[in-house]
Parts: structure tokens; C-alpha cells; sequence
């Protein structure tokens, strides 16, 4: 059984919930095996988690990861609309709404049997049904400034490349922190910064200052990177395509402290070793989980991300 039923908005301090999110009261279940191997606490716990999430999915959509995107799933209606978002994590499952409270939990254990090849065997499984106010995840919007140029200028923003062209990146936030990109080509997401000449010291991210014009991939002497007196020669990069067009997406990460980065591979890509060494990476569908991870258990981390386009005469 599913019940909605929308609140008024409350006035809330988090800053990662605004002001005008969702608050509903839903009710859902959810049943589970209850083994004799098991304590009916530990079966309690899995059942309550699991109608929890089915509680939230049914009120805000159910959170889908395909390639390097992220989409919201509306079970009512059916339809899937793309998401920036942040999501909390309930359990090993990403949701888009947080519980602010329990009204109601309710156990309920359900015997039957099922057919194991010619024999019948007994089974009890555990139901339990809840009913909990929630509120949608709202995500507040990014502060810094980044986009690619075609030229190692700031006012040669652009999005269009060819193949082969060499590209830029302009980054401008306004507290100091540290960056994270990655490129991602919807089958592997490859790590841009730190390079890995800087991954060395900043795993974590590269340290970045406030209010201070950045263009990274750039060996012009007043882009060279300094940290602390130590200057860093930058690796150059260049967009590669075997296609007429294609889409890749880059993802700025911006945090106010060093984040853990996720499991990274050499040459995660091998079609394209014949052609350029490649930075570390992993597949596009891990980068996206490990990404929504890192959102829901980190609050002072900001992500934009944006596309660009890469053209052949192939």
C-alpha cells in the first residue's frame, strides 16, 4: 500500500535542502526471507531498510545509472528525466529524498512454502510496513565558474572540438579548495585532474585559491601551476574520436577538503593506446557511482558538468 500526502515546506538550516523541497507522508512494505540462520533483529533491519527505500523511490523516483549519466525514474508515471543531483544513501541504494521521521513500523512474519525441485519446503519471510515523513534532496546551485576553451585564453570558451584538437580548461571559484575532472566518453571516465605528475602529492585533488583565474593544460608561463613555490609542468591533452560526432562529458569537482578518489586503472581504454597514452581511468557506470557516493557523504562537495562535442572526417 502506497499513501502520499504533501506537507507545506518547512524552514530548514541544511543548505543542501532548500527551502521549497518536497515533504511528503508515504506509507510502503517491503518483505524479505526470514532464515533460521538469522535473528529476527537482523531480518527487522534489512525489511525496514528495504520499505524505507521503497518508500522514498515511490515518493521521489527511482535513481538509475546508465553510462555516464543519471536519471530519475517517476514509477507512476514512467518517465525518466535526467538529474545533477546529489542522493542520499540508504543501505547500498542511492535515493533522492531523506527521512526526517518514523510515524508508524509495523512487523508482520508469513509463513508458506515453496517447491525445491519434486519436494515442498517451508518458508517465513518478514514484512514489514512503515509509514515516514520525507523530504526530496534539492540540489543548491554551483558557485565556481569552469568551461573548455579552444585556446589557452579565457575568452575562448568553447564546446565544439575536432579531432585531435587540443583543449583547455578555465576554473575560477570563490573559496579556496580542490579540484577534481574527469573526461568521461560514456564507456570510461578518464581522470584529467590531478594529472599524474600532481597525483603524486594531491591525490585528493589539486589545492585551488580563491578568486584566482586558472587555466589548466596550458605550459604558457603564466598558466604554469604553482603550489607552495613549486611550479608543475602541465600534461596536454587532446580529444580523440573514432566517430563522425561524438559526445563526451566533462565533471568538475570542486570541495572545500580532499576527497577520496575512486579505484583508477592504466590504460582503461585500449583502443586508443595506438594513438596517445591515455590518463588513469575506470568504467563510466563506476565513476557515476562512485560520484553519488562521494555527493551523499559530503556535503561541501559541488559538481558541474557539461558537454562537448568532437567531430571527424572519417
Amino acid at each position: 500500500m502506497r499513501n502520499y500526502k504533501i506537507l507545506l515546506p518547512l524552514l530548514l538550516p541544511c543548505f543542501v535542502f532548500a527551502q521549497n523541497a518536497k515533504i511528503v507522508v508515504v506509507e510502503d512494505s517491503c518483505q524479505v526471507e526470514f532464515p533460521k540462520d538469522k535473528s529476527r533483529l537482523e531480518i527487522e533491519k534489512k525489511a525496514k531498510g528495504c520499505a524505507i527505500v521503497n518508500a522514498l523511490e515511490n515518493a521521489f523516483g527511482r535513481v538509475i545509472i546508465s553510462g555516464n549519466s543519471t536519471y530519475i525514474y517517476n514509477l507512476q508515471s514512467g518517465d525518466s528525466v535526467e538529474t545533477k543531483s546529489v542522493f542520499n544513501m540508504v543501505g547500498n541504494s542511492f535515493v533522492n529524498g531523506e527521512v526526517i521521521g518514523i510515524l508508524t513500523e509495523e512487523y508482520k512474519t508469513i509463513s508458506g512454502y515453496r517447491i525445491m525441485g519434486k519436494e515442498k519446503e517451508e518458508v517465513t519471510d518478514l514484512r514489514c510496513i512503515i509509514e515516514i515523513k520525507a523530504r526530496e534532496i534539492i540540489e543548491m546551485p554551483v558557485e565556481f565558474i569552469a568551461y573548455t576553451l579552444s585556446r589557452p585564453d579565457k575568452n575562448y570558451k568553447s564546446t565544439s572540438f575536432h579531432d585531435n584538437d587540443s583543449f583547455y580548461l578555465y576554473f575560477k571559484c570563490p573559496e579556496n579548495g580542490y579540484l577534481n575532472v574527469y573526461l568521461d566518453d560514456n564507456e570510461y571516465a578518464y581522470r584529467l585532474i590531478p594529472d599524474r605528475y600532481l597525483a603524486e602529492d594531491y591525490e585528493g585533488g589539486v589545492p585551488v585559491n580563491k578568486d584566482r583565474d586558472y587555466v589548466f593544460f596550458s605550459s604558457e608561463p603564466q598558466d604554469l601551476y604553482n603550489i607552495e613555490g613549486k611550479i608543475y609542468r602541465p600534461v596536454e591533452y587532446v580529444l580523440l574520436t573514432d566517430k563522425i560526432y561524438d559526445l563526451n562529458r566533462f565533471f568538475i569537482i570542486f570541495s572545500t577538503q580532499k576527497v577520496n578518489r575512486p579505484p583508477l586503472n592504466e590504460h582503461i581504454n585500449p583502443e586508443i593506446q595506438h594513438r596517445v597514452e591515455s590518463p588513469k581511468g575506470l568504467q563510466s557506470e563506476d565513476f557515476q557511482k562512485w560520484l553519488q557516493k562521494l555527493r551523499s557523504t559530503n556535503r561541501d562537495v559541488w559538481v558541474a558538468m557539461f558537454n562537448v562535442t568532437i567531430t571527424s572526417e572519417y
